[in-house]
């Protein structure tokens, strides 16, 4: 058992306990290594890994006697993820602090576009555009009036 675990070792023991306890219950396995190989099958196809994972490296870490690769903790994360109905764009997400007009963005909510800086000399406000030739934010450059009447 190794004897100092990264928390990321550690959440991914705890999503591999998952795993496992999700395929037991939808297959009756006879045997640990039937479980075990399903159960690197899937996570090789997660992770678009080759060769696949052998039954004893999944085993080995889900027992801490060996260290998870980052491959595998992102496969292990992806696949909790998936058995729990999440979306996997989850997986590569963090918290952000955003500020938005009243009521116009949820709290949780995924943004997917990547924010710049606005190309006006002078002004320094960072922002998601909401199409690609948009350099310009929308204080600088405000949607135009006719745009928004034609969308009514």
């Amino acid at each position: 058992m190794l004897k100092k675990q990264s928390a990321e070792a550690v959440l991914t023991i705890r999503n591999l306990d998952l795993i496992i306890e999700y395929f037991s219950e939808c297959n009756h396995f006879d045997s640990g290594f039937a479980l075990y190989s399903l159960i690197a099958s899937k996570l090789s196809k997660v992770a678009d890994h080759h060769p696949t994972w052998s039954w004893r490296y999944v085993l080995s870490v889900h027992k801490s006697t060996l260290p998870p690769s980052k491959l595998f903790n992102r496969a292990v994360n992806a696949l909790a993820l998936a058995i729990d109905g999440v979306s996997p764009l989850v997986l590569d997400s963090e918290r952000v602090e955003v500020i938005s007009k009243a009521g116009s963005v949820t709290s949780g909510s995924l943004v997917m576009g990547v924010s710049i800086i606005c190309a006006t000399p002078g002004c320094r406000i960072s922002f998601v555009p909401n199409v690609p030739w948009r350099i310009h934010c929308f204080v600088c450059n405000p949607i135009k009036e006719k745009l928004i009447d034609r969308d009514k």
